[in-house]
């Protein structure tokens, strides 16, 4: 654990991020409006073609692809392209990785739908897609 702490302490940058902690790493990691329920809805479905997140979510295509790639970077999900019936293909699984952040963002969900419903807060009936 010292090691750690002195291999982290190399740089001022590095000390004061907060993505030395680990709850500061997991919300560097899932943070971003739409990570979690790209990964739920791959998690459902098996995979998920890019086109249909962007027509399914009204999201632009530009800050869908941004997410994705930092989903992908982070080795939460694989992107698999190729064609069919002579039109390009983007398709994107989880990985082992991905999976094993299911649970944890099950119980997020369960507790931010408890949270709202108890403060009376409007739920989009869209998110319980997500559950």
């Amino acid at each position: 654990r010292e090691s750690m702490i002195r291999a982290d302490s190399n740089s001022e940058k590095n000390r004061k991020s907060s993505g030395n902690f680990p709850y500061g790493h997991f919300l560097a990691m899932i943070g971003g409006k739409w990570k979690p329920y790209l990964l739920m809805v791959i998690y459902k479905k098996g995979s998920v073609r890019f086109n249909e997140m962007v027509k399914r979510w009204g999201v632009s295509s530009k800050v869908l692809s941004q997410q994705l790639k930092e989903l992908e970077k982070d080795g939460f999900v694989r992107k698999i392209s190729g064609s069919q019936n002579n039109l390009p293909r983007t398709d994107y699984l989880l990985t082992e990785d991905g999976e094993c952040l299911i649970p944890i963002l099950k119980e997020i969900y369960k507790w931010g739908l408890e949270d709202m419903t108890k403060k009376g807060l409007y739920i989009d009936p869209r998110s319980y897609d997500y559950l």
